[in-house]
Order: C-alpha cells, then sequence, then structure tokens
C-alpha cells in the first residue's frame, strides 16, 4: 500500500515489541524458542527491525539492548538534533555501555555479572569484583530516579510546546 501511495520511499519502519507476551504461559513459549527453555531472562529478549526501501544490506545485531535504545538510535540515524543526557538508553550502534535493566530496578545485567533480586546471579567476568555490583546498583537506581522526574515532572513540556 505505500508503494502504491508512493511514500515508500520516503517511509522508514521501525518496528519493536516493548516485552515478550505476558499473558503467554512460559511453558507455551518454550515450545515455540526451545533454544531458551527454562531461562527466564531469555524471553524478554523481542526483536528491534528498522527497514527502509533503499537498505543496501541488512546488519544483525545480537548485543544486550533495551527498549531505551530506540529513541537515541533513530534520532542518530537521521541526525535529528537531541540530548543524550536526558536518554535512558545509548545508540545501539555507537555502544558507550551495554546495561539492560529488567523491569525491577533491582535486575540488571551488563558484560559483568546478572544482578537479580539485590544480588549477583551469574558472573560473567570474573576478573570484576563484588563492590562493582554494588556501585552499578546505586549508578543505576539514581539513574532510574532522575528519568522518573524527568517524566514526573514534564521536564520537555515547555520546549516542545507549539507556539499558537
Amino acid at each position: 500500500k505505500f508503494e502504491e501511495a508512493g511514500k515508500l520511499d520516503d517511509t522508514v519502519f521501525v518496528i519493536t515489541g516493548d516485552h515478550y507476551s505476558y499473558g503467554m504461559y512460559h511453558d507455551l513459549i518454550w515450545e515455540y524458542d526451545t533454544e531458551n527453555i527454562g531461562d527466564f531472562f531469555k524471553i524478554h529478549r523481542v526483536p528491534l527491525i528498522i527497514w527502509s526501501s533503499d537498505m543496501q544490506e541488512g546488519r544483525l545485531l545480537e548485543e544486550r539492548t533495551s527498549n531505551f535504545e530506540t529513541y537515541p538510535t533513530i534520532c542518530n540515524m537521521f541526525g535529528l538534533d537531541f540530548d543524550l543526557t536526558y536518554c535512558n538508553g545509548n545508540d545501539i550502534f555507537d555502544f558507550v555501555e551495554n546495561t539492560v535493566i529488567y523491569g525491577a530496578k533491582d535486575s540488571w545485567e551488563d558484560d559483568s555479572f546478572m544482578f537479580y533480586k539485590n544480588s549477583i546471579l551469574y558472573r560473567y567476568d570474573s576478573s570484576v569484583d563484588d563492590s562493582y555490583a554494588t556501585r552499578k546498583q546505586a549508578e543505576l537506581l539514581e539513574r532510574i530516579n532522575i528519568y522518573q522526574q524527568v517524566l514526573k515532572n514534564d521536564y520537555f513540556k515547555e520546549k516542545h510546546e507549539v507556539s499558537k
């Protein structure tokens, strides 16, 4: 329909999900995702697809990301003027940090640890000591609180109001 309307060349499709199917029992999910049976964290994996008619070739990224990365990625792809200071995420093509926060404030994962319910669930890098996890947890809590205040107080309202 986009092609018929002559709009396909001026359109970029961004397709993603913000979470797995909450209404579906885990056993049913694992009937389809047989590689990750029993892994409650991997069911959080959802695709992010960005497509346009003039793309030369595709690129598959398998790095750990979250939906927070969608906005800065799209802004950077289109060269939009935006301030990363107020983003809870990074451009997935130019990663500085690779941390994903899982729903609750006390569950996150990076290249060193999977931290779950205030304790280390998995250790990926044995050279990093436990004090790193404690510092990282405090940093993430502070960052989350800042972003919650930005939303609560509608920080960007005046900047984006349309003059009449």
